[in-house]
């Protein structure tokens, strides 16, 4: 049996839901981190960088948000529980969401001990890989 390392972290999305989306949100973005504080920061930058495009409301609810909103959502991930944030403009609602998660490493193909279901797996062609074909008579 391997022994792998299970590597904590966060899983954060940034989601929109608008009447271009239907019923369900979309997803804009996401990333790994691998601290609260480091997926605060994103969602802190996304929000500074979207904030002079808001309403008033909106505006006024992503200052709070960044002057020390944040530090709210940081408590709730460090206490192992998922965090949201999110800004309604209108009839648009972006989102951000993060929780905690466990990240499993992928295989190294360079080990030298791979998985057993290593083998089941075969080799594709290159993705640009063109098959020669004969010329078109006229």
């Amino acid at each position: 049996m391997l022994n792998i390392p299970l590597h904590h972290g966060y899983w954060c999305e940034c989601t929109i839901l608008s009447p271009s989306t239907g019923e369900h949100p979309a997803v804009l973005a996401s990333i790994a981190s691998d601290s609260p504080g480091q997926a605060t920061h994103w969602i802190h930058n996304t929000v500074r960088t979207i904030a002079s495009a808001l309403d008033a409301g909106a505006n006024r609810d992503a200052g709070e948000w960044v002057l020390g909103g944040y530090l709210d959502m940081e408590r709730t991930l460090k206490q192992d529980e998922a965090a949201t944030f999110s800004l309604t403009q209108k009839d648009t609602r972006i989102g951000w969401y993060v929780r905690p998660v466990i990240f499993l490493p992928l295989a190294d193909r360079e080990s030298k001990q791979l998985p057993p279901c290593a083998e089941q797996f075969t080799s594709r062609p290159a993705p640009y890989e063109t098959i020669s074909s004969p010329s078109p008579t006229r």
